[in-house]
């Protein structure tokens, strides 16, 4: 018997890993994932690094930010090998750890040029998951508003599955997405959805929103 082919997949807004965790738990093989908050990157690598991560920052103020904090990391807490946290206590997955860790800003950094240096080619790509920040759009935040400045984020993450083509993606958002308008008068998410790839356009989107 031929032994399955090993899914693999990118984590954007990764956070401190939640999906990440997920994903391994279910056998599937995480190559990078990306975020901007360096209190997440710290807690994520720690857990779910590769003994070999590489990180990639999307520009200069973003590298010169982790040289600047990460000392202050290592003076409080001491120096944390990539996966020494709960990577280490669950070797029986038989996972390695995530090589690539992309810090910075989204926009900073093309989807063609990520799978350049995970090793990939556009439409090789299993899965792609994805979290954009929920603030802007959250009935539990009383300052939500279409003008929030986060809500963008939605669209750029459309922006990257466009140039990765994967063949298959998720997105985790609330339903305020459906609601709230662009300057150009559409919604967020119909907005998403015109720039996403959609190679077989008989087959429904499946949307699953959270409140």
């Amino acid at each position: 018997m031929n032994k399955a082919k090993k899914i693999n997949a990118f984590d954007f807004f990764c956070g401190a890993g939640g999906w990440s965790v997920g994903l391994i738990q279910a056998g599937i093989n995480v190559l990078g994932a990306f975020d901007k908050d360096m209190d997440a990157m710290v807690t994520y690598v720690a857990n779910l690094g590769s003994p070999e991560l590489e990180i990639i920052f999307t520009s200069e103020r973003y590298e010169k930010e982790f040289k600047e904090k990460i000392g202050w990391y290592i003076d409080e807490y001491g120096d944390i090998p990539p996966g020494s946290g709960w990577l280490s206590k669950n070797t029986g997955l038989g996972f390695k750890g995530v090589r690539y860790f992309f810090f910075g800003d989204i926009d900073e950094i093309s989807g063609r040029d990520i799978l350049e240096i995970i090793g990939m080619k556009p439409g090789e790509l299993d899965l792609v998951v994805g979290s954009p920040p929920c603030q802007g759009f959250s009935t539990a935040n009383p300052k939500a508003s279409p003008n929030d400045i986060r809500n963008k984020l939605v669209i750029s993450y459309a922006e990257k599955l466009n140039e990765m083509m994967p063949k298959a993606f998720t997105m985790e958002q609330v339903p305020g997405v459906l609601k709230w308008k662009l300057p150009n008068g559409k919604t967020y998410i119909d907005e998403f959805l015109e720039k996403i790839p959609t190679a077989d356009t008989k087959k429904p989107i499946q949307l699953e929103l959270f409140s």
